[in-house]
């Protein structure tokens, strides 16, 4: 859908980039020219249909299964990611990575459990200290509860971000932040047209995945990992005494 995707793809490719995530499109577009260059390809999925289309197109290294909780750009069908994962993986012979609502130990090891090889999360990552985002998205991040993001847009094209009276609450003293509701234009359009940067400071476009209610603090990008891989460990460990108990 975007219409500058095989330019950037041709620069990345001479440039000695070898891993690519493709999404929200035809698998059978760019997964050939990809794979003809020797990179690694991994194709975002919402639905089991999607994930055995992407693997009959030729992405045999990546499928991700990506749940409606995930943030910006989704897929139509709404389908959870406790749902979506076991099937695909059922489905296809192809590793798969768990995404959406994904945002700590606890997660992970749940993807784990459903057959997943890996997780994809996107939310948790910008709260993080390196990541150069608008300071107004993590305190929105920060300030987030369970019900604080929506579905928007209609047809094949969704996203979720953060409800509109949510976004005027919490960021009231962002000066230009009053002309959240103008929002109208595709999510898809605003990306390939418009300056990101500005339009998330003066439209409040801030897409974030459902897991936002479980964020509470800004961390390294370090401790992120670090809580991830311990946190892990920690749970594996205590769920063997109880299944051993049992």
């Amino acid at each position: 859908m975007e219409g500058r995707a095989h330019a950037c793809i041709e620069v990345a490719l001479e440039e000695g980039i070898r891993i690519f995530a493709t999404a929200a499109g035809n698998p059978d577009k760019f997964t050939r020219l990809l794979k003809d260059a020797g990179a690694t390809v991994m194709h975002v999925v919402p639905s089991v249909r999607h994930a055995v289309k992407a693997e009959a197109a030729g992405v045999d290294n990546i499928v991700v299964a990506e749940g409606t909780e995930a943030g910006g750009l989704v897929g139509p069908l709404e389908v959870t990611a406790f749902i979506l994962i076991p099937q695909v993986v059922d489905a296809v012979k192809v590793p798969v990575v768990a995404a959406g609502g994904v945002g700590d130990a606890r997660g992970f090891v749940a993807a784990l459990a459903l057959g997943a090889e890996g997780i994809q999360m996107g939310t948790r990552f910008l709260a993080t200290k390196e990541c150069q985002t608008e300071d107004g998205l993590k305190q929105a991040i920060l300030k987030a509860t369970d019900t604080s993001t929506e579905l928007r847009g209609g047809g094949a094209q969704r996203w979720r971000a953060f409800r509109e009276d949510f976004l005027k609450s919490v960021l009231a003293d962002f000066a230009r932040v009053g002309g959240v509701g103008e929002v109208q234009a595709q999510i898809v359009d605003m990306l390939s047209d418009r300056d990101i940067a500005t339009e998330i400071d003066v439209r409040g476009v801030f897409g974030a995945g459902w897991v936002a209610g479980m964020i509470t603090e800004i961390v390294s990008v370090e401790q992120v990992i670090r809580g991830l891989v311990q946190g892990a460990a920690e749970i594996a460990e205590r769920l063997g005494k109880s299944l051993v108990s049992s």
